[in-house]
C-alpha cells in the first residue's frame, strides 16, 4: 500500500465479475484538469506548487519501485475547492496507477501504455521507458498548465506528438508565454 501525503488513499477495494471498484478520499477539487479548463492559465506560483508535490509523489513511488506511466492533468486532483482569490492551490494528489509497473534493479518496460500528448517518445517508439518517462510527462503537465498549449502540437505523422526523443523542439511562441519567469521556461524545457 503506498503511502504519501501528494498520493491519493486506497481505503478498499472490491472486484465484481464485472467491475473493479475503488473507494478512495474524496478529492473535493477535482482534477487538475477541470481546474485549467476554468481558466485560461494557471499562474507561476501555483504551477510550481502543484509541480513541487507531484514531483515529490514521484519521488516516493520511484524509490519503492513504482513507475506511474499515466502522469496527465486528469491524474492530479485537487484536494479542496479553490477560492478563486487564494494565495495557495493546496493540496494536490496523484491517482490512478491503473497503468503503473514495478520495475527492478534498472529494467524498463516494454509496453505501450500512457496517454496521448504527455506519454514520453520512448513508450510511443516502444524503446523501452523507466521512471523518467513519468518525468516527462512532469514537463508536459507544466508546460500546458504555464502555457494553456500543447508542447508538440503541430507534428504530424504516425507517432505525432510523441517524437521529441528524435530531435523534435517543443512548439514554444513567445507569446505564449508572457508573464513567464526564465527560470520556469528553462525548468519545462529541461524536463
Amino acid at each position: 500500500k503506498l503511502s504519501h501525503p501528494n498520493v491519493v488513499k486506497v481505503y478498499e477495494v472490491f472486484e465484481t465479475s464485472s467491475q473493479i471498484l475503488i473507494i478512495m478520499e474524496r478529492m473535493y477539487g477535482g482534477s487538475l484538469c477541470s481546474y485549467a479548463m476554468r481558466r485560461d492559465l494557471i499562474c507561476e506560483s501555483h504551477v510550481a506548487n502543484i509541480v513541487s508535490q507531484i514531483v515529490s509523489a514521484l519521488k516516493y513511488i520511484h524509490s519503492v519501485g513504482l513507475v506511474h506511466r499515466d502522469v496527465k492533468l486528469e491524474n492530479i486532483m485537487l484536494m479542496s475547492r479553490l477560492n478563486p482569490a487564494s494565495k495557495s492551490i493546496g493540496i494536490v494528489k496523484l491517482i490512478d496507477f491503473g497503468c503503473s509497473r514495478t520495475l527492478y534493479d534498472g529494467s524498463n518496460a516494454e509496453s505501450f501504455v500512457g496517454s496521448g500528448y504527455f506519454a514520453a517518445p520512448e513508450i510511443f517508439l516502444r524503446l523501452g521507458h523507466n521512471n523518467k518517462a513519468d518525468m516527462w510527462s512532469v514537463g508536459v503537465v507544466t508546460f500546458v498548465c504555464l502555457s494553456g498549449k500543447f508542447p508538440f502540437r503541430d507534428i504530424s505523422g504516425p507517432v505525432g506528438p510523441y517524437v521529441r526523443g528524435l530531435g523534435t523542439k517543443p512548439h514554444v511562441k513567445p507569446t505564449d508565454w508572457i508573464g513567464i519567469s526564465k527560470n520556469a521556461l528553462d525548468f519545462t524545457r529541461k524536463l
